[in-house]
């Protein structure tokens, strides 16, 4: 998996980080693309590669710079459903305190 021209390297020390949740399929690795080190975030942006019974898909999660989610981890084109997420949180907590281990899936 991976998109042309893109490298990838693995989030734990040379080993890739595969998981699996409810017969989904989960590798999540740091994107090692031009962009990333133009921003100087190797280390931040994630790829997550996931597929079940045929189906594949992938998502980007980052941490954003700016707006309301400004030091949040964010999934690129989900950005609607982070906000509600956070929104949801600081609801129940009555603060905005986050960590990227929020979308850790265990």
């Amino acid at each position: 998996m991976g998109g042309k021209g893109v490298s990838f390297q693995s989030l734990a020390g040379g080993f890739e980080n595969h998981f699996l949740r409810e017969g989904w399929h989960f590798n999540a690795l740091f994107s090692n693309t031009a962009r990333a080190h133009e921003l100087g975030k190797t280390r931040d942006r994630v790829v997550i590669y996931y597929e079940k019974d045929g189906h594949e898909n992938q998502h980007t999660v980052v941490t954003e710079t700016h707006g309301p989610m400004k030091g949040r981890r964010v999934v690129r084109g989900l950005e609607k459903e982070c906000l509600a997420h956070y929104g949801q949180r600081e609801a129940k907590t009555g603060s905005r305190e986050g960590s990227p281990e929020e979308f850790v899936i265990s």
